[in-house]
């Protein structure tokens, strides 16, 4: 595993950025040695696949260095239903919410239909976008979806609220355009 390409010479992406050979270390502990060893202005991670690396990235985030990484989901929604990735999205806690709120949240008419017990955000997302970049829902050939709002997308997703954000893509005189986006609810 290496920070910023496997081969003997780092990625042309990053010059005149600094590679960090890992040594054969996990990817949480070789970003935690580099945060601490280095002080980077910013980090660029590839796969965010356990809990000890979305915790790494969270302290990484936490420390004011810029955080770019990658998580295999298709959507935010599925890294929210993926308990590893809670310390990049402010990691969660259940709370139980009186017999009115719950009532209202759930929009039940009637006592009884709803549950009372719900998760919450409890921190600030580690990152301040989200790009989905191939979204399940979209017609368009090569469009990709940004989120800017993470924290409120989070909360939407947790309520099973929509959120929104902006489809993105290039039309057929290569110029980029942008439309907002919402999910069907």
């Amino acid at each position: 595993m290496e920070l910023g390409g496997d081969g003997a010479e780092a990625h042309p992406s990053l010059h005149p950025a600094e590679r960090y050979p890992a040594g054969g270390k996990s990817l949480h502990s070789a970003m935690v040695e580099v945060l601490c060893n280095v002080t980077p202005a910013a980090m660029v991670v590839d796969e965010l696949r356990d809990s000890d690396a979305a915790k790494a990235a969270a302290a990484v985030g936490n420390h004011g260095v810029q955080l770019i990484a990658t998580a295999h989901a298709e959507t935010l929604a599925e890294l929210v239903n993926n308990k590893a990735m809670a310390p990049v999205l402010g990691d969660f806690e259940e709370c139980t919410l009186s017999d009115r709120e719950a009532m209202r949240r759930s929009g039940a008419q009637r006592w009884g239909n709803f549950s009372k017990v719900r998760n919450q955000r409890i921190g600030e997302a580690t990152f301040d976008a989200v790009v989905e970049l191939r979204p399940p829902s979209c017609s368009r050939e090569g469009a990709w979806r940004v989120i800017l709002d993470v924290n409120g997308a989070i909360d939407a997703i947790v309520e099973k609220e929509p959120y929104g954000g902006e489809l993105r893509f290039y039309d057929e005189d290569h110029v980029l355009q942008r439309e907002d986006w919402r999910p069907a609810a």
